[in-house]
């Protein structure tokens, strides 16, 4: 990152020069507009480059090519806008200084509003991205704690109905979170209860928690569906 960023600004810093001696090579009488004109050009190069290379930095914190794409699309637009418009103005329309500087200010303003969109909105991609994670890892631990009380040698007896449990936490959505996810865990820690107790209604007991679990995974798919159809 550092070499990438050491990089970027090298670059930056050769324009600049080079923008300059541009400048003084072109003969003429210097005039407000074309000092005026060369300070944007700079400005416009400096943000450039300077938020190429705090976009680079933050971008590893947000959402990475989201950011980079939009930002360095929104700055070279920006860029080629404003050294155009100096350009113009400096050939065309030297008596217009005033409508210079408000053209480029505003033109400035407005790539600093779609910036600070941009890196508002890759931070609520991570955050969605975030939860999404937590909610597939907790829902794989689900799945992996209800595989393993099927496959436990003492629960032989019940393999049956605990495969019903994990292939039905195996076919559940495990990108969204749902109210349901907690009671879910709750049932399967009480299961693994009833499955070590050794009482002669065992059998029944455990028969009905099964079906309760069935019952909540099923609510869970219910209110996930719901939940993703709310949001269409």
């Amino acid at each position: 990152m550092s070499n990438r960023k050491n990089i970027i600004g090298v670059i930056g810093i050769l324009v600049l020069v080079a923008s300059f001696l541009i400048f003084l090579l072109i003969s003429g009488p210097r005039e407000a507009i074309d000092w005026t004109g060369l300070a944007f050009v700079f400005l416009a190069e400096i943000i450039f480059f300077g938020g190429i290379s705090f976009i680079d930095q933050i971008a590893s914190k947000t959402s990475g090519v989201f950011l980079r794409a939009g930002a360095f699309s929104i700055l070279t637009i920006y860029g080629v806008l404003s050294v155009i418009l100096s350009l113009v103005f400096v050939q065309f329309f030297r008596s217009d200084l005033r409508l210079l500087v408000t053209i480029q200010l505003l033109l400035l303003l407005v790539c600093m509003i779609i910036l600070i969109v941009l890196t508002a909105s890759s931070k609520g991609i991570d955050r969605r991205n975030l939860a999404t994670e937590c909610a597939v890892a907790n829902m794989q631990a689900l799945h992996d704690f209800a595989v393993k009380l099927e496959r436990d040698p003492a629960n032989q007896q019940f393999a049956a109905p605990l495969r019903r449990i994990a292939e039905a936490i195996h076919f559940s959505d495990f990108a969204s979170v749902s109210v349901k996810d907690a009671e879910l865990q709750e049932k399967l820690t009480a299961l693994q209860s009833l499955l070590e107790r050794d009482t002669a209604e065992k059998e029944t007991l455990i028969d009905q928690h099964v079906k309760e679990l069935l019952f909540v995974i099923d609510q869970r798919n219910r209110d996930v569906k719901s939940m993703k159809a709310g949001q269409i």
